[in-house]
């Protein structure tokens, strides 16, 4: 049997193998009689110390002690060489038992691996017939696969040429459109044109006609409050709206129509309806010098407290009450517009403001000063 084919687990049992166990064990019993014969004689000599060795007697009694030690041994020898050949046979049964089954073991294994190459060839069947119907289910495929490209090879192509005259004709439609297109622009610009002159027409005629309406417009006489001055340098006017057009809202041609004060034409600066009639009022801030008082004498009063830090002054309004101080009730509005100029500043209002029948209208100014500290 080759020796890749013996077992592993069995290992090799031949002959060669074996060591020769009987003859290594036949010297080692001769060796331990040996020893045992020699051990025995020094001991029995070491007793008989005391006596003479040259007695004939003594060695006479010690030649029949060891002959028949001699004859002991001699049959323990010939006991130890029956046993030793016993166990001898008793090995080479053993040994022809474990060959015996070692060979079945062979036997087994040979039989196992027939049946290992048996389903080893099958399997390598089986792979060789699995291999061949891919290869040629990957022929098939690749065969398909070949028509499958020339099919659609041949279908870009047809696609392409489609693409191709319908690029043609878009392009063509294209241009036919934008014909189209740019003789429809051209006639949009023509009609918006003639929209803005039309639309031009039309709202110079309207405000032809408006401009004509608002002349028909007339303000009633301009009157002013019982007390004009509101603020410094403005007075208030009002006038009644005494015509408008059917077509004019009422409010609308009060807002739009103006009014000539002090050789200057000028809006109404509100409408309100007063009743049943508009009414025009008109704030005017200028060539009003009946409504720009000034002040008189200013008057130092010294610092307000300790260490206030403030200096007042005060002075009275002059121009805008007469002899007797009657009172205005846009006196406080005169009063805290009408500006002020000390010490090379000017003060655009007072501190404070104040009222009596005996001096007036009078301010106070607070003015900061470090001397009041």
């Amino acid at each position: 049997m080759p020796a890749h084919d013996r077992s592993p687990l069995l290992g090799n049992h031949d002959d060669d193998d074996v060591p020769s166990c009987p003859a290594g064990l036949k010297r080692g019993i001769l060796i331990f009689i040996f020893a045992l014969l020699l051990g025995f004689m020094c001991f029995k000599s070491t007793q008989n110390l005391d006596g003479s060795l040259y007695d004939p007697k003594e060695r006479e009694r010690i030649r029949k002690e060891w002959a028949i030690e001699k004859y002991q041994v001699e049959k323990d020898l010939e006991n130890l060489r029956e046993q030793h050949q016993h166990e001898i046979d008793q090995f080479q049964d053993t040994l022809a038992e474990l060959r015996r089954e070692q060979q079945h073991e062979v036997d087994l294994f040979q039989d196992t691996l027939a049946e290992l190459r048996l389903e080893q060839q099958h399997d390598i069947d089986a792979y060789r017939y699995a291999l061949n119907q891919i290869r040629l289910t990957q022929e098939r495929e690749i065969h398909e696969h070949h028509a499958t490209m020339k099919r659609l090879d041949q279908e870009k192509e047809a696609m392409q040429r489609a693409w191709h005259s319908d690029h043609i004709k878009l392009v063509r439609l294209r241009r036919s459109i934008q014909y189209e297109e740019e003789k429809i622009e051209e006639g949009r610009r023509e009609l918006l044109e003639e929209r803005r002159r039309w639309e031009q027409e039309r709202q110079k005629r309207e405000d032809e006609e408006r401009e004509r309406q608002r002349r028909l417009i007339k303000w009633g006489p301009l009157v002013s409050d019982d007390e004009p001055c509101v603020r410094y340098g403005t007075a208030r006017y009002s006038a009644p709206l005494e015509y408008a057009p059917i077509s004019w809202d009422p409010y609308t041609a009060c807002t739009e129509t103006p009014l000539r004060i002090h050789q200057k034409d000028v809006l109404p600066t509100e409408c309100l309806h007063d009743g049943g009639q508009m009414m025009g009022i008109w704030y005017i801030d200028f060539d009003e010098s009946s409504c720009k008082p000034w002040w008189g004498e200013t008057k130092d009063d010294g610092c307000v407290g300790r260490q206030s830090g403030i200096h007042r002054y005060e002075a009275r309004l002059e121009g805008y009450l007469n002899d007797s101080n009657d009172f205005k009730s846009n006196w406080a509005e005169m009063c805290n517009t009408t500006p002020q100029i000390m010490f090379g500043h000017t003060f655009n209002s007072p501190s404070k403001c104040a009222y009596s029948s005996r001096r007036g209208v009078y301010g106070l100014w607070d003015v900061p000063d470090t001397r009041c500290n």
